[in-house]
């Protein structure tokens, strides 16, 4: 059953990648295909939470920040700021998730170099010239560099997740900001992001 379950989300997830990334659609509908994924993924998370034998704080943290990754998901396609902000808030609450499962010491080797690559980013949006809000950029860059450096002391299937989560927003900024384009590149930000996200409901069902 929960192999099966499983195999299903997947299904599922990467049909609904498809239609949010080919399909032509109003902008209500198209942000609907876009949250599909997200939402499985949580459900998958609420599944294992509620199936487990005792309370899991970590799996309840998880669960809640998948869930924030939907309004997220939804709020981004409208607005950049909100979008940001919701991430954000995810991101702190799979550090906890981590953080409870795993210990309050991070990976400060990944932390540095988290960092590093990020920041490399910043410097090449303010080369370009654009306006952006900078502290909440910062911000941004803190924790999901934070996430994965707490992610990698929880095992394999998180760290994979988690440098799948940085990789997708390092290329959704390279595209926010205009240092890349193609048509590919919707494939490769969202991707990325929703394998993340199925990575982090995995390890909840089979880790937590």
């Amino acid at each position: 059953m929960t192999y099966a379950l499983s195999a299903l989300v997947f299904v599922f997830g990467a049909y609904f990648c498809w239609r949010f990334l080919r399909v032509d659609a109003s902008p209500r509908k198209k942000s609907l295909n876009k949250c599909a994924p997200s939402a499985a993924c949580w459900a998958l998370s609420l599944y294992a939470l509620l199936s487990a034998r005792g309370f899991s704080l970590p799996g309840a943290l998880l669960c809640a920040g998948l869930f924030v990754c939907i309004a997220a998901d939804w709020a981004l396609e409208f607005s950049f700021l909100p979008g940001a902000l919701l991430f954000s808030l995810s991101h702190l609450m799979f550090i906890l998730a981590f953080c409870f499962y795993a210990g309050w010491l991070p990976s400060f080797w990944m932390l540095g170099l988290s960092l590093l690559i990020l920041y490399t980013l910043i410097r090449l949006v303010r080369q370009e010239g654009e306006k952006a809000p900078s502290r909440m950029i910062y911000a941004y860059v803190f924790f999901i560099s934070l996430m994965v450096s707490y992610a990698v002391n929880s095992g394999w299937i998180f760290t994979l997740g988690a440098l799948l989560f940085m990789n997708s927003d390092l290329l959704l900024g390279l595209r926010l900001f205009k240092r890349l384009s193609g048509p590919s590149l919707g494939w490769a930000v969202m991707v990325p992001y929703y394998l993340a996200l199925y990575l982090f409901a995995l390890g909840s069902l089979f880790c937590l």
